[in-house]
């Protein structure tokens, strides 16, 4: 009975995660009302498919402005009134974006464009800027970014992984939703007002971005590719290449060509080398730049580089470091003059600043959720009438997007510098000073935008963390009931005492960007703190050892995550890494042979021979064996795992065989870690089983006057064992950024992509680390212990009050720094890691220890 009430305590908390995560991170749906109240943004408000008519109490005010910007500063260019257009509008009509994937501003500038004489040819009309990407800078929220204008969403992180759209029409009738076109933005612009045809060759994410399914935006001749197969950097850029010299044979069949390369982002998820880099930008200039810039008309046709985001040096992304949030956006314009003593480049942009930037240089309209303002150095280049007229149409847009509190404020603002700018001072500067002025106010709205962009469901958000903090008080008192021996209550304050700390930490954004300092911390602080209870103490001066060694095996954290980099493994390294994993066989070994029955000795050795054979083979290439044998050793070591577990055979037999994965799914320079991880659990399992010295000193005996024990209850053994198994997590590189996850290491050996194949690869890489201490050591641990007479029930009440304490603090922290300035480069990544990695990661624990 008491299985089935952890059960639903589990169950309560799955429900209280998926509510209080879609409170925070909500997606704007289409089946509300397409009106709003007066007092409402429609940022947190419903999807329209035009500027909200919601404001009938300031219209008057509106139009006032329009009227009075008209006469200050367009009347002079001969427009009849201030719905007119410029009469010059820029001459596009044709538009060709090619999108770099993970193209980094420090790479473009230092290799790519010394590499590309195709774009530095065209300088006299080229302009290129460092694009600002908010994080999370992963593929599909920078593509959103890049054609609807609107800040990115934490929740776009998953849809990034699992969502797919491959499927075409089907001949069924086309249909935009008022979601589709929130998220379609310029794109359902193009198609829908200006009938244009739009093609993409590359990354299927622009399907899923449209819903192409439904809409069709794109013309049916596209190819598309997958981007999850990172291990492929060839064939999914002449994919895209392929296209090319069809599509400019072409030319008057089509409006929009998108081609979206992912071949450098995958040379950086595999860690190629320099030269491997330097062979990719010199393939994307011969085999693409040049050959579409020495046929295009750049009169009519406006030539767009661009990247969704940048990488690490060890390349990965989806973090908040400088080399992942600057990405590159570039034109190339005949009516873009970059004459003498003019810098091509043009200094840095939002990302988001793209949308608006090309709605107005192809006359539609800016999309209505878009918070970006216009480029003005590129808008600049298209004359002076132009660009003011862009600055009305740009304001215009984003005072429609604001509640009415911040409308009327920039409505006078907005009085108040057109007055500054026609009085006496005002009438003396030139029209160039004029832009400026009214641009450094348009951008004041942009920026008071993206503050407020967060569309959080303030009752939903808090309702969920009641109804967490109810169940995690019910598993409380749930729990009473397993501890019935009298045990030291002054050091379990202490172990609680420090969990404290550590919640109490996640207010700060350095403390959750270095959390593995706190956990480096305490891991001595407990070992020294367990040196009094236990006899053979010299195991202790032995783990400090230890983990002095291993601290910094890798860079942890994210303030210095930018700067990590795969080393280079030569001969030499090789041999040592080939030792420290024959060490670990040979003592595998020697154990199973104590270990195991007299009968079971021969065979077993014999089966696990086999496969550790296969993981020598695989990772140091000791012959040719194919990856096809990978696959089936993946498979296999799974069901074998899980099956060792279901019959409750033997841990030993259980151990060894995710010892296999681990090494399977572990770089090869990590070895050593590995080996003395699981060392230090070693270690770690006789501290914990000692008993207490016997002798008992005066302070001992005093201590048992007032009533304490010396024996450690099974709550500090287990909150130790989280200590030990948090620590060496971050000793192996991870963190809470994105960035952090290898997704190379899922695809070694695979010779084909599947979800759950790669899911499941990325999972033993991640987590192995503490796997091995928060299952293997406490289980070992415990398992002998009254306590657990009852199958792990205790182990399993316990880890999921950590976790549910954690994810209540870190939502709570989330509400209370909503206008903190490092809301989405710290406190949201920390509140995903949490409710996503972190739950995945506990919900297996927890199944795993509930089976055996």
């Amino acid at each position: 009975m008491s299985r089935i009430y952890l059960i639903i305590f589990i169950l309560l908390y799955l429900i209280g995660i998926y509510f209080l995560f879609n409170g925070f991170f909500s997606r704007a749906t289409s089946s509300t009302s397409s009106t709003t109240t007066s007092t409402t943004s429609p940022l947190v408000s419903s999807s329209t498919t035009t500027y909200n008519d919601n404001n009938k109490s300031i219209s008057l005010e509106m139009q006032q402005f329009i009227n009075k910007y008209h006469q200050s500063f367009l009347k002079n260019y001969n427009l009849p009134n201030s719905s007119s257009t410029p009469t010059n509008v820029p001459n596009i009509d044709k538009i060709v974006l090619i999108l770099i994937d993970a193209l980094s501003f420090m790479q473009f500038q230092h290799q790519a464009l010394p590499l590309s004489p195709a774009l530095t040819n065209k300088k006299e009309n080229f302009l290129y800027f460092t694009s600002y990407a908010h994080p999370p800078t992963v593929t599909l929220p920078k593509l959103r970014a890049l054609v609807n204008g609107q800040m990115s969403n934490f929740l776009d992180v998953v849809f990034n992984i699992v969502s797919e759209d491959h499927a075409k029409l089907n001949g069924s009738q086309i249909s935009f939703t008022p979601s589709i076109i929130k998220d379609s933005g310029i794109l359902y612009y193009f198609k829908v007002l200006k009938e244009w045809n739009l093609v993409l060759h590359g990354d299927e994410t622009w399907y899923r971005l449209v819903t192409q399914r439904q809409t069709q935006i794109f013309n049916e001749r596209g190819d598309t590719t997958h981007s999850l197969v990172v291990t492929d950097t060839i064939i999914v850029d002449e994919n895209v290449t392929r296209h090319i010299d069809e599509e400019i044979n072409v030319m008057n069949d089509w409006n929009v060509l998108i081609l979206h390369y992912l071949g450098l982002d995958h040379l950086g998820h595999i860690h190629a080398n320099q030269t491997q880099f330097e062979e990719k930008f010199n393939y994307y200039n011969d085999k693409v730049f040049e050959p579409i810039l020495s046929k295009i008309n750049i009169n009519n046709t406006l030539f767009i580089l661009a990247s969704d985001h940048g990488m690490t040096l060890d390349g990965n992304h989806g973090g908040a470091s400088a080399l992942e949030t600057n990405a590159v956006l570039s034109f190339i314009h005949s009516s873009i003059k970059r004459g003498e003593g003019k810098d091509n480049y043009g200094g840095m942009v939002n990302q988001i600043d793209f949308v608006p930037t090309i709605s107005v240089l192809t006359g539609i309209p800016i999309p209505t959720y878009s918070v970006g303002k216009i480029i003005l150095e590129c808008v600049k280049s298209f004359g002076n009438e132009f660009t003011l007229w862009s600055i009305k149409e740009n304001a215009i847009q984003l005072l429609n997007l604001m509640d009415s509190s911040d409308r009327n404020a920039y409505l006078k603002k907005w009085d108040e510098l057109i007055d500054s700018l026609n009085d006496g001072n005002g009438v003396n500067r030139s029209e160039d000073e004029k832009i400026n002025e009214l641009f450094n106010l348009l951008t004041d709205m942009s920026e008071n935008l993206i503050r407020k962009s967060g569309n959080v469901d303030y009752p939903k958000v808090i309702s969920s963390l009641v109804y967490l903090l109810i169940v995690l008080v019910g598993l409380f008192y749930f729990l009473q009931s397993y501890q019935k021996t009298k045990t030291n209550r002054l050091y379990d304050t202490f172990i609680i005492i420090l969990f404290m700390f550590l919640l109490k930490s996640y207010g700060s954004s350095s403390f959750i960007e270095e959390e593995h300092l706190i956990w480096y911390f305490y891991l001595p602080t407990i070992l020294l703190s367990y040196f009094y209870f236990i006899n053979n103490r010299y195991i202790i001066f032995a783990m400090l050892f230890i983990d002095r060694l291993t601290r910094y095996w890798n860079v942890s954290g994210i303030k210095d995550q930018e700067y990590a980099i795969v080393p280079i493994i030569d001969q030499q390294h090789y041999l040592f890494y080939f030792i420290c994993l024959s060490v670990i066989v040979i003592l595998q070994y020697i154990y199973t042979w104590i270990k195991t029955p007299g009968f079971m000795k021969i065979p077993m050795l014999l089966m696990y021979s086999f496969f550790w054979f296969i993981v020598f083979d695989f990772k140091f290439n000791l012959s040719t064996f194919t990856t096809t044998n990978i696959e089936f050793l993946y498979v296999y070591l799974f069901l074998l795992f899980i099956s060792v577990l279901l019959l409750r055979f033997n841990r030993l037999y259980s151990l060894i065989s995710f010892s296999q994965l681990w090494f399977l799914k572990e770089h090869i320079y990590n070895y050593p870690l590995i080996c003395l991880s699981i060392l230090q659990a070693y270690f770690l399992m006789t501290i914990l089983k000692d008993e207490p010295t016997t002798t008992k000193t005066p302070q001992q005996k005093k201590r048992q006057m007032h009533d304490y024990s010396s024996k450690i209850s099974s709550i500090s053994k287990l909150l130790i064992i989280h200590i030990f198994a948090m620590s060496h997590f971050f000793k192996f590189g991870r963190s809470i950024s994105v960035a952090a996850i290898d997704f190379s290491i899922a695809y070694e050996g695979i010779s084909f992509y599947h979800p759950l194949l790669v899911g499941f690869g990325l999972f033993v890489q991640l987590f192995s680390p503490r796997i091995i201490f928060d299952v293997f050591v406490a289980l070992e641990v415990l398992g002998h212990e009254d306590v657990l007479h009852r199958n792990n029930n205790f182990i399993i009440g316990i880890y999921q009050m950590i976790r549910q304490s954690r994810t209540i603090i870190s939502g709570l922290i989330l509400l209370a720094m909503q206008s903190h300035l490092f809301i989405w480069s710290v406190f949201s990544p920390k509140f995903l890691f949490d409710t996503t990695l972190e739950t995945l990661y506990q919900v297996v624990v927890l199944i795993v220890l509930l089976v055996i």
